[in-house]
């Protein structure tokens, strides 16, 4: 067949799931066994639209990966670069800030010492009692199309001290506990979840 033939099928196909759908109903022993019959038919349907369009998706496919991959592979080298180089800059950054901060204290010792050693010369304590004016270093030159903003970030340190209202049920846990353990996994899990099973049709092709 050709892929237009194949596209038709699978249309065709899918037509005929449709109306027959529209027209059916479970009231009887004879309408469940044809519903049944039906399921079998969804996954026979379901078989012939993987077996058509599944090798045109792949042919599609493959040289979209190579490419994506391909593009990937460069922005990883980039990423990387920008990483090395940015916390090159944070690190001096942060020694220049504790420099200057280190800078700044000692200004505003020797001020106070200064002014204590003229109260101590002269008696006039007064000039202890004026606000010392911080003489800060020189900021560093700002660079062009680049610059510095605050992250905040967090640790966990005691899960237990968590407000409630912050913590995240894992359901994936809580389902693969529910599959294996039924009826006991409740009290596995806690009071906050309620175990149930239900019936589910399927079907297969």
């Amino acid at each position: 067949m050709t892929e237009t033939t194949d596209v038709a099928v699978v249309r065709q196909s899918i037509a005929v799931v449709v109306a027959q759908l529209e027209e059916m109903t479970v009231a009887t022993d004879a309408e469940m066994k044809e519903a049944g019959e039906f399921l079998r038919k969804i996954k026979q349907t379901d078989k012939i639209i993987h077996e058509v369009l599944d090798p045109q998706i792949k042919e599609l496919y493959e040289p979209y990966k190579a490419k994506t991959d391909e593009r990937k592979a460069y922005l990883d080298q980039l990423t990387g670069a920008e990483k090395a180089v940015k916390r090159m800059i944070g690190t001096y950054q942060t020694d220049q800030a504790r420099a200057r901060a280190f800078e700044e204290r000692k200004a505003r010792e020797a001020e106070e010492e200064r002014r204590l050693n003229i109260a101590i010369d002269t008696g006039h304590e007064e000039v202890l009692e004026r606000p010392v004016v911080s003489v800060k270093p020189p900021e560093p030159e700002k660079m062009d199309g680049v610059y510095s903003v605050t992250v905040w970030e967090w640790e966990l340190l005691d899960k237990a001290k968590i407000n409630p209202m912050f913590l995240t049920v894992d359901e994936k846990a809580i389902n693969a506990i529910v599959r294996t353990k039924k009826d006991e996994a409740a009290a596995m899990v806690g009071d906050g979840i309620r175990v149930y099973s239900r019936q589910d049709v399927r079907a297969r092709a």
